[in-house]
């Protein structure tokens, strides 16, 4: 599907998104109007042509019969509307007014493009009637809004072309006690959000049948003390039709930053297929996302931490627990397409990585392995180049057919590596820049040059340790000493070796000083 058709959900979201803007101004002076115009107007910048009924009487505006619809001239054939249910402004007699959505507000989506089928789906929103009052002036609006349970659950999903319809029994979330703050600022063509969010607890279901498969999908969890906060900056000017350009708004200011995080956490998964059946329950302490996105890049980061995992299937014979105490990932990556070299990052964590006795005592019976935590740590930081812009239909196309260079890399730094498992451990760093401009030397990859540091504990002890348990042929063990002996040098400590691999301009590849290549 192109990319304007993930382009089409994001503006879906946007759109909806008042109905958890929040705030609370003590001197406020806006109008019914002024609101419900400013609602208007976002949603025209963002492409949309609106329709709906209006009725204004004694402070009142009512509006009926809600429909927005969006076509994009730039692909032939995609097409979206969105219907409301009806809605109430009303102004409170000192400057506020109070927007008022029924217990159950209805939200109907269509979504369709030439040669890709289509998608239509009905939202409904739950509360418990509170309204959304709105304070400020026309120029800088806050929202505030309250609610002691409110819920987004999808009751019913249309797929085009789909051989067989999937059955959703449930599909919703649930946020109680929710707070949320909203300042939304205009400065000339750009609009500005600050928003907070708050939420005692969070549930969630999902119950799909899948015909075609003959199976299930069911999965339920919650997590306390939901707390989320986000700033953005929306140049309007390309979030319309024909102006809709991603590359053009990152350029003119677009930018995004979003922090949440949460407290102690369930999970429940349940799949039942034809063959076979899977069942998963987790729990965890906490957990963190931050998101970050401008003209210089997208930057994400998440952690979860002390997690724990039963799992059972047809396929497991028998029930595991794995428990991990950190499990973290974070990615920087360039969004523009630039003839200069940009910053990119790459980190994997887990921490403390336990799995059961009764799987140890399958793999050692004996117990002659250390059963410590094991630990993976990676990170990666470099320097490259985005030759294509994600959002040039013609760049992509040529991209997928392999007629475009998707970049170059140009530096990478190893910042740490580690992993420690069963009594041995392996760590290293390194530091190489890459000639994109001699793709020879290595059969078509940038020639490197740069070394790398690599310390290894406890090698030899864990070999012997495997050829005692029978897990390792005294063959093998002699050609895994024999390559060690290759690449690394003994070091103080005991069992201990270090290397370091050298790779020069000219191509030579250097194993503590003895040449490989």
């Amino acid at each position: 599907m192109s990319v304007f058709f993930p382009r089409g959900l994001g503006l879906v979201s946007g759109a909806i998104s008042p109905l958890l803007l929040v705030a609370h101004a003590a001197h406020a002076d806006v109008s019914a109007q002024d609101v419900w115009a400013d609602w208007k107007s976002y949603m025209v910048a963002s492409g949309y042509e609106i329709t709906a009924n209006e009725s204004l009487a004694a402070g009142i505006l009512t509006i009926t019969d809600f429909e927005a619809k969006m076509t994009l001239p730039e692909t032939e054939g995609f097409a979206m509307s969105m219907v409301l249910g009806d809605m109430r402004f009303e102004e409170m007699g000192d400057g506020t007014v109070n927007i008022q959505l029924p217990a159950d507000f209805p939200m109907d989506i269509a979504i369709s493009e030439e040669g890709e089928g289509g998608v239509s789906l009905k939202v409904a929103y739950t509360h418990d009637g509170a309204p959304i009052v709105v304070s400020g002036d026309p120029e800088a609006m806050v929202y505030d809004y309250s609610t002691d349970k409110a819920t987004f659950a999808l009751s019913d999903l249309q797929i085009e072309d789909a051989k067989d319809e999937v059955t959703f029994n449930a599909f919703e979330i649930t946020f109680n006690d929710l707070e949320s703050r909203t300042t939304q600022t205009k400065d000339g063509d750009n609009r500005s959000y600050d928003q907070s969010f708050t939420s005692e607890s969070v549930t969630y279901t999902v119950d799909v049948v899948v015909p075609e498969d003959e199976g299930s999908f069911k999965m339920s969890g919650d997590m306390a003390d939901f707390a989320m906060t986000s700033d953005s900056v929306l140049p309007m000017q390309y979030l319309g039709n024909a102006a809709g350009d991603f590359s053009a708004a990152l350029n003119n200011g677009m930018a995004y930053r979003l922090d949440a995080n949460y407290g102690a956490n369930t999970s429940n998964l349940s799949v039942e297929a034809k063959d076979g059946s899977f069942v998963a329950q987790g729990e965890g302490a906490s957990g963190l996302m931050n998101l970050e996105m401008t003209e210089k890049g997208l930057n994400y980061r998440a952690s979860t931490m002390d997690m724990t995992n039963s799992v059972m299937g047809s396929d497991i014979p028998f029930p595991m627990t794995l428990s991990i105490a950190e499990a973290a990932m974070n990615l920087a990556m360039p969004l523009l397409k630039s003839d200069d070299e940009q910053d990119f990052a790459f980190g994997l964590s887990l921490r403390d990585f336990q799995v059961p006795d009764l799987l140890w005592g399958m793999v050692d019976p004996t117990g002659q392995l250390p059963h410590d935590p094991a630990t993976f740590v990676l990170d990666l930081t470099g320097k490259a180049k985005l030759l294509f812009n994600f959002d040039d239909e013609e760049e992509m196309a040529a991209l997928e057919k392999g007629e475009l260079t998707p970049g170059e890399l140009n530096a990478i730094t190893v910042n740490e590596l580690r992993l420690s498992a069963v009594g041995a451990e392996v760590s290293g760093t390194g530091d190489f820049t890459f000639n994109n401009d001699d793709l020879q030397t290595f059969d078509g990859l940038p020639a490197p040059n740069g070394e790398a540091n690599f310390k290894i504990v406890g090698a030899n002890t864990l070999i012997d340790k495997l050829i005692a348990m029978g897990l390792v042929q005294e063959s093998d063990a002699l050609g895994a000493r024999m390559m060690m002996g290759l690449f690394t040098t003994p070091a103080e400590g005991e069992d201990t070796l270090t290397s370091r691999i050298q790779v020069e301009e000219d191509g030579k590849v250097l194993a503590n000083g003895q040449r490989l290549r």
